[in-house]
């Protein structure tokens, strides 16, 4: 699982974490695509998280 990590989301991490979930938690300033894209959405943003973490390329805060 990669959420972005913002104001508030220690909780969730933590939570999953205790579900067992794998927590990666992606650098908002680190995640350069984001910043140069014209279209934003959740399911983009997930799709390139994902691709990110299976490239090793993910910029963890």
């Amino acid at each position: 699982m990669v959420p972005e990590a913002c104001y508030g989301w220690y909780w969730a991490a933590d939570t999953l974490a205790e579900l067992g979930a794998h927590v990666h938690m992606a650098h908002p300033l680190g995640v350069k695509g984001f910043a140069y894209r014209r279209v934003k959405n959740d399911q983009r943003d997930a799709a390139d998280l994902a691709d990110l973490l299976r490239m090793n390329r993910l910029a963890e805060a």
